[in-house]
């Protein structure tokens, strides 16, 4: 008797499998995959999560739905040049256009100056009578890479417009985060800017 039964269970196992078998060669023969007018089975996906199965029997990507454009890289920024690719916040500053340091900068009573808001400037130095620096955050490429623009303006009780000049002694005025300035009066003599706003933009190249 424990024969008889031993036998029954290896032919009922020898029977699922070939059933398991069958199937297998059913799901992965071409001839029985369902098409635009033929019903069947299912092709293999292939895995991933951005195809979707079609009504001609293959999987694609939905159109419409491919990625967009790529950020612009630091080089496609300083080109300038490019049309396919968007601007990121943290790369626009390396575009040619942009000011990599701006300030306005008020000077109080006593000519001390207080930087009211700013990008890309880490402090104002007071070298002086009427002599300057800003320190930039970020240091540029080089001293002679850069410009810088900027002028003053009268504010509390000082009526008197005081002229900016950056240093004219770039090679030992500038460096590639010190931009040193010069404040002259009507007079055209150095003057503390007392009571003054001064305002500028740096643009020049990012490393």
């Amino acid at each position: 008797m424990p024969r008889i039964v031993d036998s029954f269970m290896e032919n009922e196992r020898a029977h699922r499998q070939n059933i398991a078998d069958a199937i297998n060669t059913l799901d992965t023969r071409v001839d029985m995959q369902f098409q635009t007018l033929k019903a069947g089975t299912v092709p293999a996906s292939g895995g991933g999560t951005t195809n979707f199965l079609r009504a001609d029997g293959t999987w694609a990507v939905p159109p419409g739905t491919a990625s967009g454009p790529a950020a612009a890289t630091q080089a496609e920024q300083e080109a300038a040049s490019s049309t396919t690719v968007y601007t990121s916040p943290g790369r626009q500053h390396f575009h040619p256009g942009n000011a990599k340091c701006w300030g306005r900068v008020n000077f109080d009573t006593a000519g001390v100056p207080a930087i009211t808001s700013s990008y890309g400037l880490s402090s104002i130095s007071d070298n002086g009578v009427g002599f300057f620096t800003i320190n930039q955050t970020t240091a540029q490429t080089s001293n002679l890479a850069y410009t810088v623009i900027g002028c003053s303006s009268p504010i509390n009780t000082n009526t008197t417009p005081l002229f900016f000049s950056p240093d004219s002694n770039l090679g030992a005025g500038w460096s590639t985060t010190a931009t040193q300035i010069r404040m002259f009066g009507v007079n055209e003599v150095l003057t503390d800017p007392v009571g003054v706003g001064f305002f500028f933009c740096i643009f020049g190249d990012l490393p």
